[in-house]
This record gives C-alpha cells, structure tokens and sequence, in this order.
C-alpha cells in the first residue's frame, strides 16, 4: 500500500478531485467505466457534433442557477476564450414550459404564470399563493412530503400548474411520495429561491437589454472534464478509461486493495486513499467483506431515476427559439427537449441541427428496454402532433442511457441513507464524492466544489503527518 489516491469515476466531482492533487504534486489514478469523461457532463462526439446529455448551463455570478464562485473562476481561467459569456454578448438563456398548449417561462414567474392562466384561475392562483405564505410548515422533517412543502411555498393552483407534474414525470412517484428534501435541502434548487430571485429582478429584467449571467464551454460541457485530462496527461498522469473496479477489499477499518478490471485485465491497486463518485449502491455491492445485512437492505432501497436522451440529427438550420422546453404533460412521453446549436454554434454543422429529447424511467422498465428504433417512433409522433420536426426532417438518430442519473428522495430515504453512511464513514481512507456517490442531488458548481474539497482534505492531511493515513493498516 502506498500514499496515492485512487479516484473512482471521472465526472465533475472525481476530475475537480484530480486537479486539485495534480496542482499539489500528490500521486492519484483516475478510473472511468465509460470511454469517455464527464460523467453525466459529458459531451458526446457524434460526426460533426458535440452533443450534451440535456441542458447544461453555469452561472458566472448568483442568478436563479447554481453558482459558486470558486469553481467559476477555475473553468474561465482553464476554458479561456473558450468559454462563451452570454452576459456581455447579449443573449438570453430561453427556456420554457408547454403546459395544455399554453407556453410559460422557466424559471416559473407569477406575473407570466398569472397572464397565461386566464383571469378566473390567476385569482385562483394569487388567492392561493397569498394564503400559503401563511401555512408554510416552519420544521420541516423527513415524514413531510414534497407535496406538502411545495403547495406550502407555492400554494396549490401554482403548484399544480408545472411543479407537481413535472416533478411527477422525472421521479416515478407521486409527489406525496417524495420527501420534502428535494426543496428544503437542495438549495440550488430551491423553488422559493428561485420565486424570490425572478419577482425582485422582473422589473430590472423587464428593462434590460444585456444577457443573462450564464455561461457555457464552446465545445460543449464536455469541455470541462475534458480539459482536465488533458491537463493531467501533459503532466504525466494518466486518467484509465473502460475500467470498471469489481472488488474493494477492507481490513481494520481501512481500504487495502481496489481490484479493477481494465479491458479484459484485472489489475490491483493499493490506495493510501480512495475518493469515490461511483453510485453508492454499486461501492456498498463491492466491499468485501461486505457490510451487515443491515446497511446492505438500506442501500438497495435507495433507488435512482434513470435518464434516456434520444438525439435528433435535423435536416434544418435551427428548430428551436429556446435553448430547452419542458413538458409536465403526462400525456407526452418525453418530459424535456433541448436545441444544442443555441448552446453553442460550435457543437453542430451551420446547415444542421440537433434535438436531445430527453425520458426518464426505471432501469429495466419497458422504456429503458426499448431499442433505438423503438423510442425514435415514439418520440416522433408526439414531435410531429406538437408541430416541432417531421419525420422526413431526420437524417439520423442515437440513443444516450445513464441508469443512475437522478437519486430518488422519496419518504423514508434519509434513515436509509444514515444507515449507509454511518457504515462507509468507518472506512478512514474512504471519501464520498458527487452526486451518485454521496447519493444527493446537486448541480455541477457543486459537485466540482464537493471534490476539490476531498482532495484538499487529503492534502491537508498529508502536510500535518508526513506518513500515510494508512500506515495503520493491517493487510491479511
């Protein structure tokens, strides 16, 4: 065993990790299941395209998005002039939701929502979201739902109108199922954050002719991770793709031997410490030996939302005025659409254009089991019905799965989670990192944030004890 790191999965949360031992000259190793890095950030070559898994966006200062200044500063330092700052450019970041034929802006705004709702159901929604202000629940727990907290916020006729269906199509539940967690606890998303930021700017937003505080890489989001490996293979590092670890052998309290499986070779790696974004259901299922009964029923109850992404390949130079569009609809089956050009103009040919027409489902569910062809046949005729692409438009199709994409709050989930959690933290040399990993939804700023701060955590250690933390370790 020696004083390296060994960093399991190359997202966001694994590659911020990385940089950061990079910059302080700690030896680590990167594996990646995939063959290529980002994680659920990644961008997807195909031909003259780079295609995001859905929309992806960065604040460049607090709006109504996840923003963290620290992380900001590090992607315009490495991006450069790579990085599109749609701020002084003057364009807008459009999003919209398609409710019952009506279109409203995203993120939702009372003043829009009231307008396009009719004058009886906008009396209906003012009344409604006045009185909530009065019934908030003020100690929210896990036995609350999602439902209650949001009708709270918002009250019911708002709540009714995008958030509870949306929330519905994308989580496999019923609202009244959720915990209240996913508003409360998630703060870049939170609803009333959200509500308050674009009520107090509507008058300054309604006059200004700037763009929006956002960014994007030109490359798509890809970029990032992307840039990372670069940066890591010039140094001499080395980030190992197709490998996948299928043993994690534990002794006294530490982690001794990761075994991982590359290609067709099994190779052994001994960590001084191991920071982990792999999902935490698959890193429970590996140790051995393996934890109580316990912790392993508590695991295999916490369940994740799977995602997806047909891609549209379209005869036409642009499709969509949006950046994305939202449908909470249930009667359509997919729930979100988005037009990579107006990302960027670089990630597509100027004569073609690509829709990412976005599902989620159960992994193995009859959805996640359709082939291509099949999900394209139904994707198509809710697109044509909508009078967004007709059929003869596509030159080409593709099909993106992530299984673990969303990790799923419902009631219950959090004891589930402690019980995990308490387990793993008696592994010393052990970091949970990212969204899958620590098994909580979170953008991207934040999951960059969550592993650079496990990789300054080592570093620190390091320079308070010379000696590695797992001298202590005792191997059979």
């Amino acid at each position: 065993m020696d004083d390296s790191v060994l960093i399991l999965g190359a997202g966001p949360a694994g590659m911020s990790a990385a940089s950061r031992l990079l910059s302080s000259n700690v030896r680590f190793s990167v594996i990646e299941r995939s063959d290529v890095v980002g994680g659920l950030a990644k961008t997807i070559p195909f031909g003259p395209f780079s295609l995001d898994i859905g929309p992806h966006i960065l604040c460049t200062r607090p709006y109504v998005y996840d923003y963290n200044e620290r992380m900001y500063q590090f992607i315009k330092e490495m991006l450069g002039d790579r990085l599109i700052l749609y701020e002084p450019l003057n364009r807008k970041y459009l999003e919209s939701v398609r409710v019952d034929g009506d279109e409203f802006i995203y993120p939702i705004q009372i003043k829009n929502a009231l307008q396009n709702a009719g004058l009886g159901h906008a009396l209906r929604i003012a009344y409604d979201y006045v009185r909530s202000r009065f019934q908030s629940p003020s100690n929210p727990d896990d036995g609350i739902s999602f439902e209650q907290i949001t009708t709270a916020q918002l009250g019911r006729s708002l709540a009714d109108l995008f958030i509870l269906k949306y929330s519905e199509k994308i989580w496999g539940l019923k609202c009244s199922a959720l915990s209240s967690d996913l508003a409360w606890r998630v703060g870049e998303f939170s609803l009333m954050s959200v509500l308050i930021e674009q009520f107090s700017n509507l008058w300054k937003d309604a006059r200004s002719q700037s763009g929006h505080p956002v960014c994007y890489p030109a490359q798509g989001i890809g970029l990032i991770c992307e840039q990372i490996k670069e940066k890591i293979e010039n140094a001499g590092g080395k980030v190992t793709l197709n490998a996948c670890p299928v043993r994690i052998l534990h002794d006294n309290g530490y982690i001794y031997e990761v075994v991982v499986r590359e290609d067709d070779t099994l190779r052994s790696y001994h960590p001084g410490y191991v920071l982990s974004s792999i999902p935490i259901n698959s890193l429970v299922r590996l140790l051995d030996p393996e934890p109580p009964a316990e912790v392993i029923e508590s695991v295999m109850s916490l369940r994740h939302r799977s995602h997806l992404c047909l891609y549209l390949i379209v005869n036409r130079d642009r499709v969509l005025r949006e950046h994305c569009i939202y449908y909470p609809d249930p009667e359509i089956p997919f729930a979100r659409i988005m037009e990579q050009k107006n990302y960027s103009g670089d990630t597509c040919p100027d004569d073609l254009a690509s829709l990412a027409v976005e599902f989620f489902c159960w992994h193995g569910d009859d959805l996640w089991n359709k082939d291509d062809p099949g999900l394209f046949r139904i994707a198509i005729a809710t697109l044509q019905e909508l009078g967004i692409v007709r059929e003869d438009e596509v030159l080409d199709y593709f099909v993106n799965r992530e299984q673990y994409a969303y990790p799923v709050y419902d009631i219950g989930y959090a004891n589930r989670l402690r019980t995990v959690t308490a387990y793993l933290e008696d592994l010393k040399n052990l970091k949970l990192i990212g969204r899958s990993g620590t098994f909580t939804y979170m953008g991207q700023y934040r999951a960059m944030e969550a592993g650079s701060n496990a990789a300054d955590e080592i570093i620190q250690r390091r320079l308070v004890n010379e000696d590695p933390l797992i001298q202590e370790v005792v191997r059979p």
